[in-house]
């Protein structure tokens, strides 16, 4: 007799021979426990089945194939709703995309040196920005008090007068908390990353920065804004419309 393991007939066979006898089989499983079979069948004296038993090995049959079933249907539902958010996801990047090429995009850069200033702006400019300047901190909070929100603020740390540090806590505390802020400094340690992450800046660039990578990281940061923001409106209007049409 072989090793191995069998042809996996035994249960076919026995579902037969069950069959030719007039009887019925079923099975019974909990996991982690294991499985029951039962098989029930006539006697030689032509004795009939038991009715009561034969109708709930039944239904017992029919409620597992039932769980079975709903437990395949939820799977389905779940994966078309996953794939169904996938879509809308990568709808909304493209429309958010596509709104901000026709709109334009906007950065507040804020140093006080203007040899920093004109290399971000001709670095942005050049990936079609428009980049507005602001030497020191006073500046910034007067740009942001009488002009429309740009979509990133680029914030040095270290100016004259009012720290980096402390625009970052004025714009967090008195503005959208929405705004982008990218801290961007020579002071490269921990204590100064955690400080400006402590006060809710969104990344925190030390210099010299890779032009490319800061572009990137500016833009993927203004995309994930108005994703966020496209969200919380498409919520909000739901809301609306299940309480005008219950």
């Amino acid at each position: 007799e072989g090793k191995g393991g069998g042809l996996g007939l035994g249960l076919s066979i026995c579902t037969k021979v069950t069959d030719l006898h007039g009887g019925k089989i079923w099975c019974e499983s909990e996991l982690g426990k294991g499985s029951q079979f039962h098989v029930l069948l006539p006697t030689k004296g032509g004795v009939q089945l038991d009715s009561d038993a034969v109708a709930n090995a039944s239904a017992k049959e029919e409620a597992a194939l039932d769980a079975k079933a709903q437990a395949a249907q939820q799977a389905a539902t779940e994966d078309m709703q996953g794939a169904m958010s996938g879509q809308r996801d990568q709808n909304l990047v493209a429309e958010v995309i596509r709104m901000l090429d026709e709109k334009g995009r906007v950065a507040l850069s804020v140093d006080d040196d203007p040899v920093n200033q004109m290399v971000i702006s001709s670095l942005f400019e050049a990936e079609g920005w428009t980049v507005h300047q602001a030497m020191d901190g006073f500046e910034a909070l007067d740009f942001m008090s009488n002009n429309s929100s740009p979509d990133i603020i680029l914030l040095d740390v270290m100016m004259p007068g009012m720290s980096g540090f402390e625009v970052l806590e004025v714009l967090r505390r008195e503005y959208s908390p929405d705004i982008p802020v990218v801290m961007i400094s020579a002071k490269a340690s921990t204590e100064d990353k955690v400080q400006g992450l402590s006060l809710y800046c969104n990344d925190y660039q030390t210099k010299p920065v890779d032009r490319d990578e800061l572009v990137a990281r500016a833009n993927a940061q203004v995309v994930l804004r108005y994703m966020n923001e496209s969200a919380v409106d498409a919520k909000l209007n739901q809301e609306v419309m299940k309480r005008i049409i219950p």
